[in-house]
């Protein structure tokens, strides 16, 4: 029933979903408030970034025909579609440039988890790229706290503990999507790219028995 409009380049060896906000219709300074259309063209200028990579294919959905679902169903209808694609897809390029606020677009962070957790490659870039000493600056949520100097804490480590898992070294939350898939490419043609569940690390994490024993213990 659900016809999914997908935006793709290049059909080579990985695939990549496109997570971020860039989907999203937006009122411009000029007071000019965007069409579909305009958006999608927005999302297909940074697909392109990606596809200048020959070996990935680049995958974003778009909600053109969600009006064919009752309205009651369209909600689900997009979840259901971005945490298949999240799950599925072999690297996430996710945009979590605070969206609307302080923070990443909350959807995003869902897709970026799921692709981490189902075994996919995560691969976080921010523009601007903040700390939460530089976020918070006027709240004062965290004084003298060692969360100041991240970015955010929760997904800089999923982020690392992807790349490790992969690559043996973590990368800092790249400051482009440029960047991003540049480095990306260059560690996936030295190490190539595996489907390694961190759900399955989280439960029996081999490397870090003190960290898998700490956490279990909890639930006693």
């Amino acid at each position: 029933m659900f016809s999914r409009k997908v935006v793709s380049t290049l059909s080579k060896n990985f695939n990549c979903y496109s997570a971020g906000p860039g989907l999203f219709p937006r009122t411009l300074p000029n007071g000019h408030r965007e069409s579909w259309d305009e958006s999608e063209a927005r999302v297909r200028e940074l697909n392109s970034v990606i596809a200048r990579i020959p070996e990935f294919t680049v995958i974003t959905p778009t909600n053109t025909d969600l009006d064919v679902w009752p309205k009651e169903q369209q909600s689900r209808v997009c979840l259901r579609k971005d945490l298949w694609l999240a799950a599925h897809c072999d690297i996430t390029f996710a945009d979590v440039t605070p969206f609307g606020g302080r923070e990443p677009d909350a959807g995003t962070t869902v897709e970026a988890v799921t692709c981490a957790l189902a075994g996919g490659l995560l691969v976080l870039w921010a523009n601007p790229l903040t700390t939460f000493a530089e976020k918070y600056a006027d709240a004062d949520v965290h004084p003298d706290s060692f969360l100041d100097n991240h970015y955010n804490l929760m997904l800089e480590q999923l982020f690392y503990w992807s790349w490790e898992t992969q690559f043996g070294a973590a990368h800092p939350v790249f400051g482009s999507l440029e960047a991003a898939v540049s480095e990306t490419a260059i560690r996936i043609r030295e190490h190539g790219l595996q489907r390694i569940p961190l759900l399955d690390r989280v439960n029996d994490d081999a490397d870090a028995p003190e960290m898998v024993a700490m956490v279990k213990s909890l639930l006693k």
